[in-house]
């Protein structure tokens, strides 16, 4: 992570740590449609998300330091996780994830 000046390094990690495991969740799990113009699940209880069990043990982040000013990090970490895991997925098995979430294609 680029986020020019840190401040308080511990708090861009954990943001980034957040930031990771919510792409995690979203590219891997979650899924919403629409069903009679309505759009599905309502509630939380169908809606799949990844658990503290589904998160890695361990996430590395570098922080890369600059003298650019301090700014806000909010969740740039997030956008590309899904890629990644699906290009991780590719180099195992030869095999493309195109499809969102891509949990949806690990059993078929």
């Amino acid at each position: 992570m680029d986020p020019g000046l840190v401040i308080n390094p511990d708090q861009v990690r954990a943001q980034c740590e957040g930031a990771i495991i919510m792409g995690l969740s979203a590219s891997m799990y979650e899924h919403m449609y629409v069903e009679n113009g309505e759009l599905q699940p309502v509630i939380y209880g169908p809606y799949r998300m990844a658990l503290m069990k589904d998160s890695p043990k361990l996430i590395d982040i570098v922080l890369l330091q600059n003298a650019e000013k301090p700014g806000g990090v909010g969740e740039p970490p997030l956008g590309p996780i899904g890629a990644a895991i699906a290009n991780a997925v590719f180099r195992i098995t030869g095999t493309r994830l195109r499809r969102m979430p891509l949990q949806q294609d690990f059993n078929s």
